[in-house]
Protein backbone atom coordinates (compact mmCIF):
# COMPACT_ATOMS: atom_id res chain seq x y z
CA UNK A 1 0.00 0.00 0.00
CA UNK A 2 2.82 2.40 0.74
CA UNK A 3 4.08 1.73 -2.74
CA UNK A 4 0.79 2.78 -4.23
CA UNK A 5 0.79 6.00 -2.21
CA UNK A 6 4.24 6.98 -3.48
CA UNK A 7 3.17 6.42 -7.05
CA UNK A 8 0.02 8.45 -6.60
CA UNK A 9 2.02 11.21 -4.96
CA UNK A 10 4.48 11.31 -7.87
CA UNK A 11 1.61 11.47 -10.35
CA UNK A 12 0.13 14.34 -8.42
CA UNK A 13 3.49 16.21 -8.41
CA UNK A 14 3.89 15.66 -12.17
CA UNK A 15 0.49 17.13 -12.80
CA UNK A 16 1.41 20.22 -10.79
CA UNK A 17 4.41 20.95 -13.05
CA UNK A 18 3.76 24.13 -14.96
CA UNK A 19 5.89 26.37 -17.12
CA UNK A 20 6.51 28.72 -14.21
CA UNK A 21 7.79 25.94 -12.02
CA UNK A 22 9.99 24.62 -14.86
CA UNK A 23 11.32 28.13 -15.55
CA UNK A 24 12.66 28.34 -11.99
CA UNK A 25 13.97 24.76 -11.91
CA UNK A 26 17.65 23.75 -12.23
CA UNK A 27 16.76 21.77 -15.35
CA UNK A 28 15.73 24.92 -17.20
CA UNK A 29 18.92 26.67 -16.13
CA UNK A 30 20.98 23.79 -17.55
CA UNK A 31 19.00 23.77 -20.78
CA UNK A 32 19.40 27.56 -21.14
CA UNK A 33 23.16 27.29 -20.53
CA UNK A 34 23.40 24.55 -23.15
CA UNK A 35 21.42 26.59 -25.68
CA UNK A 36 23.54 29.69 -24.97
CA UNK A 37 26.74 27.70 -25.42
CA UNK A 38 25.50 26.27 -28.72
CA UNK A 39 24.59 29.76 -29.93
CA UNK A 40 28.01 31.12 -28.93
CA UNK A 41 29.74 28.21 -30.68
CA UNK A 42 27.76 28.85 -33.86
CA UNK A 43 28.59 32.56 -33.74
CA UNK A 44 32.27 31.81 -33.25
CA UNK A 45 32.18 29.38 -36.17
CA UNK A 46 30.71 32.04 -38.48
CA UNK A 47 33.22 34.67 -37.35
CA UNK A 48 36.22 32.37 -37.81
CA UNK A 49 34.94 31.28 -41.22
CA UNK A 50 34.67 34.92 -42.33
CA UNK A 51 38.15 35.68 -40.97
CA UNK A 52 39.63 32.61 -42.65
CA UNK A 53 38.13 33.63 -46.00
CA UNK A 54 39.61 37.13 -45.66
CA UNK A 55 42.99 35.71 -44.66
CA UNK A 56 43.04 33.38 -47.65
CA UNK A 57 42.27 36.25 -50.02
CA UNK A 58 45.02 38.37 -48.45
CA UNK A 59 47.53 35.53 -48.76
CA UNK A 60 46.54 34.92 -52.35
CA UNK A 61 47.05 38.61 -53.20
CA UNK A 62 50.36 38.61 -51.35
CA UNK A 63 51.55 35.51 -53.23
CA UNK A 64 50.53 37.06 -56.54
CA UNK A 65 52.39 40.27 -55.66
CA UNK A 66 55.54 38.36 -54.70
CA UNK A 67 55.38 36.28 -57.89
CA UNK A 68 55.13 39.49 -59.91
CA UNK A 69 58.13 40.95 -58.09
CA UNK A 70 60.15 37.78 -58.66
CA UNK A 71 59.18 37.77 -62.32
CA UNK A 72 60.25 41.41 -62.67
CA UNK A 73 63.58 40.70 -60.99
CA UNK A 74 64.19 37.67 -63.20
CA UNK A 75 63.31 39.66 -66.32
CA UNK A 76 65.66 42.48 -65.29
CA UNK A 77 68.48 40.00 -64.74
CA UNK A 78 67.78 38.39 -68.11
CA UNK A 79 67.95 41.78 -69.82
CA UNK A 80 71.24 42.54 -68.06
CA UNK A 81 72.62 39.22 -69.30
CA UNK A 82 71.41 40.05 -72.80
CA UNK A 83 73.19 43.43 -72.74
CA UNK A 84 76.32 41.76 -71.37
CA UNK A 85 76.30 39.15 -74.14
CA UNK A 86 75.79 41.85 -76.76
CA UNK A 87 78.72 43.95 -75.51
CA UNK A 88 80.85 40.80 -75.29
CA UNK A 89 79.97 39.96 -78.90
CA UNK A 90 80.75 43.49 -80.11
CA UNK A 91 84.08 43.52 -78.24
CA UNK A 92 85.15 40.23 -79.77
CA UNK A 93 83.77 40.83 -83.24
CA UNK A 94 85.09 44.21 -84.23
CA UNK A 95 88.70 44.12 -85.41
CA UNK A 96 91.12 46.16 -83.32
CA UNK A 97 93.82 48.50 -84.58
CA UNK A 98 96.46 45.92 -83.64
CA UNK A 99 94.85 43.05 -85.45
CA UNK A 100 92.49 42.87 -88.38
CA UNK A 101 91.68 39.24 -87.58
CA UNK A 102 88.25 38.38 -86.26
CA UNK A 103 87.64 35.86 -83.51
CA UNK A 104 84.44 34.58 -85.11
CA UNK A 105 83.34 34.15 -88.70
CA UNK A 106 80.77 36.75 -89.77
CA UNK A 107 78.09 34.06 -90.26
CA UNK A 108 78.42 33.04 -86.60
CA UNK A 109 78.18 36.68 -85.51
CA UNK A 110 75.02 37.14 -87.58
CA UNK A 111 73.46 34.02 -86.02
CA UNK A 112 74.34 35.26 -82.54
CA UNK A 113 72.86 38.69 -83.25
CA UNK A 114 69.63 37.07 -84.47
CA UNK A 115 69.33 35.13 -81.23
CA UNK A 116 70.16 38.16 -79.11
CA UNK A 117 67.60 40.24 -81.01
CA UNK A 118 64.99 37.53 -80.32
CA UNK A 119 65.85 37.62 -76.60
CA UNK A 120 65.62 41.42 -76.55
CA UNK A 121 62.23 41.22 -78.27
CA UNK A 122 61.04 38.62 -75.77
CA UNK A 123 61.99 40.82 -72.81
CA UNK A 124 60.58 43.94 -74.42
CA UNK A 125 63.77 46.02 -74.67
CA UNK A 126 63.38 47.93 -77.93
CA UNK A 127 66.65 49.82 -77.46
CA UNK A 128 68.67 46.64 -77.19
CA UNK A 129 66.80 45.06 -80.09
CA UNK A 130 67.46 48.08 -82.33
CA UNK A 131 71.15 48.20 -81.33
CA UNK A 132 71.55 44.52 -82.13
CA UNK A 133 69.83 44.92 -85.49
CA UNK A 134 72.02 47.90 -86.36
CA UNK A 135 75.12 45.94 -85.43
CA UNK A 136 73.93 42.96 -87.49
CA UNK A 137 73.37 45.29 -90.46
CA UNK A 138 76.92 46.65 -90.16
CA UNK A 139 78.34 43.14 -89.91
CA UNK A 140 76.19 42.02 -92.85
CA UNK A 141 77.46 44.94 -94.97
CA UNK A 142 81.03 43.90 -94.11
CA UNK A 143 80.18 40.36 -95.20
CA UNK A 144 78.84 41.68 -98.49
CA UNK A 145 81.95 43.84 -98.98
CA UNK A 146 84.20 40.88 -98.20
CA UNK A 147 82.32 38.68 -100.68
CA UNK A 148 82.65 41.29 -103.45
CA UNK A 149 86.38 41.68 -102.95
CA UNK A 150 87.06 37.94 -103.14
Amino acid sequence: MDLMLITAQQASNAAELTFKSFFYSPGFGGAAALAGGALALFGQHLASKRTLTGTRETLKQSDTHHEDERSDVEETKALERCWTRFTWLVDRTMPTADSQARLFPIEVVLELTDRLADDAETYGDATLRDAIREFAQVVGEELATTDRST
